[in-house]
């Protein structure tokens, strides 16, 4: 069977590399990138189960990049977890109407991501 494969959007690479780790050790092969246009690209290419994208991070350009995966045909399956930090309700009001599947907060995010994965598998 295939693993579940999970496109990290996070420049954070402190952060990126806690999300790698919960991911892997729920059994999923793990991409990364740490700018818009790349995960864009990649989402298209490798056509991942989850695509996790920091909320808070504007190098990433997080609403364009949910809104091109969620607009777009090829991608539009890729189920997209963002999470933000809890005091910025805008950000989680603002990827809901983006077309986010999934929003947490940051301290929750670790814990989905295992459960999330787990789950499909």
């Amino acid at each position: 069977m295939k693993p579940v494969t999970v496109l990290i959007a996070v420049p954070d690479l402190l952060f990126r590399s806690k999300l790698r780790d919960a991911a892997g050790h729920a059994g999923a092969e793990t991409v990364s990138a740490a700018k818009h246009e790349l995960a864009l690209q990649r989402v298209r290419e490798m056509q991942p189960a989850f695509l996790l994208v920091d909320l808070g991070d504007e190098r990433i350009e997080p609403f364009e990049l949910i809104q091109e995966v969620k607009s777009d045909p090829a991608t539009a399956t890729t189920h997209v977890v963002g999470f933000f930090a809890h005091v910025r309700i805008d950000l989680r009001d603002a990827a809901r109407e983006a077309g986010c599947d999934t929003v947490v907060t940051r301290s929750a995010v670790v814990a989905a991501v295992a459960e999330l994965v787990g789950g499909v598998r």
